[in-house]
This record gives C-alpha cells, sequence and structure tokens, in this order.
C-alpha cells in the first residue's frame, strides 16, 4: 500500500498522453488505440494491442511521454477526453485518459450459491466478519398469479411473535434475499399488501469435506411466493458511487473520472440521477465528503474532477462513516432503482462491526443494491467485506484485475470461470439490467 502511494506523482505524469497539442506529431503514433467493437478510445495502446474484448497490454508508455496542452481536445457531451483538470492543490495539473482502460471481473454469489457455501465449508472464507454474516441467506422469488416477477416489493423476515429479523425488497427479478439474524428456525415470510404470512422451512448446505458434522451453518434455503399484485417497474434510478480517496487510490482516482463520463454518456440523465462521495481516514484533510443526487450531469463530473487521492495511514479507512452517511441519505428517492457502487482497495475498521451491519441492514430495507468495485493492492478481508455487502443487499461483486496493466497486482478472488472486461462495460450493464 505504501510503494502504491509513492508511486503516484508518477502516474500522474504518465497520464499527460492523448489528446494535446502535438498529438498528430510522429513520435505520438499509437497514443491512442480505437476499437470498432465497443466504440472505446483508450489512450496510451497502439491498434494492435486491443482486441475484441477491451483488453490492452500497452496502456502507458513511459518512453514517449510528451508536454500536455489544453487545446485540440476531442470533447463528449460531459467534458474532454485528455481533460487538463487543476487539482485540489492549484498546483499541479493533470489529464485525464480516455475510458475503458481499466479491467475488471464480476460475480455473484448469490447465483452461485452451492460455490459459496463449498468455500465456507472448506473455510476458504469465514463469516462473521465485520459485523456482516451472508451465511444465513433465504433466497425468495416473489411472483404474481400470472408468474411474472414482482420487483420492487417490500418483503420482511420475521419470527413467531411478528418480530422483524430483516426487511428487504425484491429487484427486478422479483428476488430478495433475507438474513436470519437471529437464526431462529421458526421464522417466516411477509411480502407487503399480502396478508398471507409464508413459513420456511430452513435448509442448510450438506458439508462434504468436514467430517466433524454433518452440516453447516450455510442456509441453502429458497422458496417461491405468489401474491395478487401487478408488475411494478420504475423509471427512475439513483446511482451512487462513494469513492476511496485516500492515497492508496491515486491510479483508480484518475481513470474512474474518465470511466465515470463515459457511463454517464451511455446512461444519460433522463430519469436518472448521480451522486459522487468520498472518504478518507482519521486525521486527513476530512473523513467524509458527500453530495446529493444530481441529474445535472456536468456538475457531479466537476465534483468528481476536482477530487484527488492523498491521506490514508495504512490498510484501513472510514468505510463505516461513509456508508452511515449515503445509506441513511434522505435524498433517495422512494420509486427509484438504486444502486451504491463502492469502489475501494482496504478493509472498514473490525471495531465499526456494529455500524457497518446496521449501514447494509438499512440499504437492505431500502432497496439499495451495494456493489463493492475492489481495486489494487486489497486483501482477503477487503473480499469478505465486499462480496458479504452484496450478498446482503442482493448486489454483486466487481473487481479491477491486471488485464489493463493499470496500478499495483490486483488479488484474484476465491470464485469460478468468469469474463475480464472493461470496468466500464460491467458497470453499465449492471445499471441497465437493474433498470429493466
Amino acid at each position: 500500500m505504501l510503494k502504491k502511494r509513492m508511486i503516484c506523482s508518477a502516474l500522474l505524469l504518465s497520464l499527460c498522453l492523448a489528446g494535446c497539442g502535438q498529438s498528430s506529431s510522429a513520435n505520438n503514433e499509437g497514443l491512442v488505440a480505437y476499437d470498432d467493437v465497443k466504440g472505446n478510445t483508450v489512450a496510451g495502446a497502439a491498434a494492435n494491442d486491443y482486441d475484441t474484448k477491451g483488453n490492452t497490454n500497452a496502456m502507458i508508455d513511459e518512453d514517449i511521454l510528451t508536454e500536455a496542452f489544453v487545446d485540440d481536445f476531442d470533447y463528449d457531451d460531459n467534458g474532454a477526453v485528455g481533460e487538463v483538470i487543476e487539482t485540489p492543490d492549484n498546483q499541479t495539473l493533470k489529464e485525464l485518459p480516455a475510458a475503458g482502460q481499466l479491467t475488471a471481473g464480476m460475480w455473484s454469489d448469490n447465483e452461485n450459491w452451492g460455490f459459496f457455501s463449498n468455500l465456507i465449508n472448506s473455510d476458504r472464507l469465514s463469516y462473521p466478519l465485520f459485523g456482516l454474516d451472508p451465511t444465513k441467506r433465504i433466497a425468495v422469488n416473489v411472483k404474481n398469479k400470472d408468474g411474472n416477477a414482482v420487483p420492487h416489493a417490500a418483503v420482511d423476515l420475521v419470527n413467531e411473535k411478528d418480530e422483524v429479523i430483516w426487511k428487504g425488497v425484491t429487484d427486478h427479478l422479483g428476488r430478495v434475499y433475507l438474513m436470519n439474524k437471529t437464526d431462529d428456525k421458526n421464522v417466516s415470510v411477509k411480502v407487503a399488501n399480502d396478508t398471507n404470512k409464508h413459513s420456511v422451512t430452513v435448509s442448510q448446505s450438506a458439508n462434504g469435506e468436514k467430517n466433524d458434522k454433518e452440516t453447516t451453518s450455510v442456509y441453502s434455503t429458497e422458496m417461491d411466493i405468489v401474491v395478487n399484485s401487478e408488475d411494478k417497474n420504475y423509471k427512475k434510478a439513483d446511482i451512487m458511487f462513494i469513492i476511496d480517496s485516500t492515497g492508496s487510490m491515486c491510479d483508480e482516482m484518475t481513470f474512474l473520472q474518465s470511466e465515470f463520463t463515459e457511463i454517464t454518456n451511455r446512461i444519460g440523465n433522463e430519469d436518472t440521477r448521480y451522486s459522487v462521495n468520498f472518504y478518507r481516514d482519521e486525521g486527513d484533510d476530512y473523513l467524509t465528503k458527500c453530495s446529493e443526487f444530481s441529474s445535472d450531469v456536468k456538475k457531479v463530473q466537476e465534483t468528481l474532477n476536482k477530487e484527488s487521492a492523498a491521506g490514508g495511514k495504512g490498510q484501513i479507512a472510514a468505510v463505516a462513516q461513509a456508508l452511515d452517511e449515503t445509506m441513511n441519505a434522505g435524498d433517495w428517492s422512494d420509486d427509484s432503482v438504486k444502486l451504491a457502487f463502492l469502489i475501494f482497495d482496504a478493509p472498514p475498521y473490525k471495531e465499526a462491526a456494529d455500524s457497518l451491519a446496521k449501514s447494509v441492514e438499512t440499504a437492505a430495507e431500502k432497496g439499495i443494491r451495494l456493489i463493492p468495485v475492489v481495486g489494487s493492492g486489497s486483501d482477503s478481508d477487503v473480499e469478505q467485506f465486499g462480496r458479504a455487502i452484496a450478498i446482503e443487499t442482493g448486489g454483486v461483486y466487481v473487481f479491477l484485475t491486471d488485464d489493463s496493466g493499470i496500478g499495483e497486482s490486483h488479488e484474484e478472488p476465491i470464485i469460478g470461470a468468469h469474463e475480464v472486461r472493461p470496468l466500464v462495460d460491467i458497470i453499465t450493464d449492471i445499471i441497465k439490467e437493474y433498470r429493466q
């Protein structure tokens, strides 16, 4: 992590690659590659280094650095690719790289529950951790009498006394994941506007690797509930980004400023609001810096572009404080698809377990899908934390990979077969998927 901070100044210099006044000179040939398949322009990559999957091995060539000028940029709807922006210290200029360079993978434990259960059974993953325990998960599919999924339905897990154990909201496919935090076997499910209580038959995954017990605590319970309700699709969407802005996120921060431009160009702002939020650590210039939702993409982009990565004392950052503020923010729309991308590389304080658990519970109750995006320099605690918040809120786990050649090495998560794609494509597809 310390090494990652030390190379930040060098990285900012190396980003001055494309879109400058001398970009047409012979010395700069190959700085920009265009992928006809996905329509992405990649700064610092020769055209023959960019394949049809959006991967490149020639991202930043330190031998062809050139002085940056501010004219002759190619502008899109929100700003300039290669735009030179002034950092908060008013001294250093940095040039935004083209979008589409960061590579990532995606994984859903909820959709691969047997795989996840085997990892728990074999002690390759272990919970509870940071106040979170996604192993006691009850998967519920809510449908109407026509067999169609019922999205955005409030669903409660209750005990015999009708005391609520967990609250959730169905996603676009009518699915919701309820956490039995009490491990009480006499529980029921209640769907809003439905007078029936649906008893849960708790089942647990078989343990084929440990001989000391027949079953583990990992639930394998899944149930279908039919209710008298119509489909309820929301047109609105609230898209939030919560970003670790400590020094170790230097490389990710700069590229994300361009990724956000591309994402909003693809998604647009019709019935869509965005919010960017930042957090650092105790003793830094700030602990959290949060902003309200806005459909003014240019304004949100400006807020993001003004931020830089700095500070941080080690492996731990103020994740808990940021989640507490953002999940409890009062401007989430009631009638919207709600997605919160947590972009980070360091785990939270273990002492903040209660706060973390409460924030994730709040997200689940509001129907906010937490989607971790794990950067370089992360460890197993980061992976397990990210996977837990995705499971408990019905999100997915996203992780940056080494395929881009950007930043430090990225730890491979313990998952099954997956496709490596540009991060901007993955985030865009996630937003579109949940909005269906």
